[in-house]
């Protein structure tokens, strides 16, 4: 199998794996586009290079909280990173982000049981979601 990595790496520019998650991520800018600033984005397991990697250029009223179970560092100054919990959002409330956005992160939680917890707190606290 290894080499089918190549084509999955999300650090090479060429891979499958960057290709498919820009063209996803049209459909995403779509349905950003319709929205409202101010526009608050928690995206569930990002990262800032993500987020550098399809070239995201924000609307100036558009925040990115990234969630992770860790902290990490971020220099972007629209981008904030928190520690906490895909299947438990309950430091937010309904309809707190404009879009929750997670890219490939729901299907490593291990059991269906998980899945469906983060699902249903997705549909909570965002009033439109992208997973």
């Amino acid at each position: 199998m290894k080499i089918l990595r190549p084509l999955a790496n999300p650090e090479k520019e060429n891979s499958f794996s960057v290709k498919w998650r820009k063209r996803r991520f049209v459909l995403f800018t779509q349905l950003l586009s319709g929205l409202t600033p101010p526009v608050r984005i928690l995206d569930v397991g990002g990262t800032e290079y993500f987020w550098r990697n399809v070239r995201f250029v924000p609307e100036s009223e558009t925040s990115i909280v990234l969630l992770n179970l860790y902290e990490i560092d971020v220099t972007l100054p629209w981008i904030s990173s928190v520690v906490g919990n895909g299947m438990d959002l309950s430091r937010y409330g309904d309809g707190e982000f404009d879009i929750v956005f997670s890219n490939s992160v729901i299907e490593h939680l291990g059991s269906w049981e998980n899945q469906l917890k983060m699902a249903s707190e997705i549909r909570r606290v965002g009033k439109h979601y992208f997973v």
